[in-house]
């Protein structure tokens, strides 16, 4: 047995204890665990770790790092019975020990609710000679992985991954592995990674169905999202989101929020302002979400048709770099009922195409909406379902087939030739 023990001398040639643990002199190699460590974070330099190296450590609950790791002994966490996770960042090959006893295999007598996340594990001979559940947590063939943590589903690079790398696309009918874990994931966080050569490692995108129909997901952690610039279609669609903690002033660079991003989610106020890039919101994006305010940042030019569709908005202010309310099929606030004003945004104001556009749009509130003086024509349904009770139409609207959907106490038509009118 392996006596307790904190210190090496400094001149010796052959050891070093750091952290509890017991490495040759350059750390390429552990031999053993020599306190009672609660965690284990394997260095970049290592490159081995002995048999029954951390054999009956009881308060040991987590390993992760391991980037260089190529080889590991016989049982080398029997017996940690408190063991909730390993997580190897290592995507290449791992020699494990095996033995005619499978008692002495290489994660031998681990508990059963142990999950052992390894990229790639479905191509390391042996991995399985345990009790533990192994799982291959690589998105496919990218360059992310992932393993879950105290309710947090984090997501990073592969240790051989250089510079900011994409989170792959799913597919609603294939979601990621993590999916099956959805009544235990309350938080997602994208995280950073130091990888083989000793530099940072990030995210550069969230991709589409990410989350999708992750019910109890409720909270999105932003602290390492300064490269991601996309966030995907239905990203976190048919969740529970409803909050963006404090540390989303790091989401900086998105200047995408795909459709359906945030389809059907919790959130009742949202604020992005902090996504200072910010630059189109996909139709459909924030759909069904209970929201009773939203903030724009400075940025936004382009919002898709129905992005704030059956929400709860009341008012809605338009910064002044829109170009396009819609996606030329309709208005971005199709169907939106509750509005009462909308403020901000150009001067001037027509409507055209079934949507609203920047220097070609019309809307200047909602429930008693007034057409702007240069607007010409009213087409194909750009203001229908809108809520309206009163409306009041400019001389200069030669044409109207744009209002069905709306009940109308008022309609007052300042026009002198009230021509091609849709009696709907």
């Amino acid at each position: 047995k392996t006596p307790n023990l904190t210190t090496i001398t400094s001149s010796s040639t052959s050891f070093a204890v750091a952290s509890g643990v017991l490495y040759n002199k350059d750390k390429t190699s552990i031999f053993a665990s020599v306190s009672n460590i609660t965690s284990l974070n394997i260095p970049n330099t290592v490159t081995s770790i002995g048999g029954y190296s951390f054999e009956n450590r009881k308060q040991l609950t987590s390993v992760t790092g391991g980037y260089k790791l190529t080889s590991m002994g016989l049982r080398v966490f029997g017996g940690c019975d408190k063991m909730e996770y390993i997580f190897i960042n290592q995507p290449s090959t791992i020699n494990l020990s095996v033995y005619s006893d499978p008692y002495h295999n290489t994660f031998a007598g681990l508990p059963s609710t142990c999950r052992i996340y390894i990229p790639n594990a479905t191509t390391i001979s042996n991995v399985k000679n345990t009790d533990a559940t192994v799982i291959n947590n690589r998105l496919g063939t990218s360059s992310v992985c992932w393993y879950i943590n105290n309710a947090t589903l984090y997501l990073l690079p592969i240790s051989s991954a250089t510079g900011a790398v994409a989170m792959p696309d799913a597919t609603s009918s294939a979601l990621w592995e993590y999916s099956k874990y959805n009544s235990e994931i309350k938080k997602v966080r994208p995280d950073l990674m130091i990888n083989v050569s000793n530099t940072y490692c990030r995210l550069n995108s969230i991709g589409a169905y990410a989350f999708y129909n992750m019910s109890n997901l409720v909270s999105l952690d932003c602290y390492n999202m300064d490269e991601v610039t996309k966030i995907g279609n239905y990203a976190f669609a048919n969740t529970g989101l409803n909050t963006i903690s404090d540390n989303h002033i790091y989401a900086g660079k998105v200047s995408t929020i795909g459709s359906n991003a945030f389809n059907n989610t919790k959130f009742t106020t949202f604020s992005l302002t902090s996504f200072s890039a910010l630059k189109t919101i996909g139709s459909s994006a924030f759909k069904n979400v209970p929201l009773t305010s939203i903030t724009l940042p400075s940025t936004v030019e382009s919002i898709g048709l129905g992005a704030f569709e059956s929400t709860k908005l009341e008012t809605f202010a338009i910064p002044n770099s829109l170009q396009t309310l819609s996606d030329g099929s309709g208005s971005a606030l199709y169907g939106t009922t509750t509005l009462k004003s909308i403020t901000g945004g150009s001067t001037v104001y027509t409507v055209k195409d079934n949507g609203v556009y920047k220097n070609t749009t019309l809307v200047q509130g909602c429930k008693n909406t007034i057409i702007q003086s240069n607007t010409t024509v009213l087409t194909a349904n750009c203001l229908a379902n809108m809520g309206l009770t009163t409306i009041t139409i400019p001389n200069s609207v030669t044409s109207i087939t744009g209002l069905t959907g709306n009940t109308f106490s008022y309609i007052y038509d300042n026009r002198t030739s009230a021509t091609n009118v849709d009696p709907s």
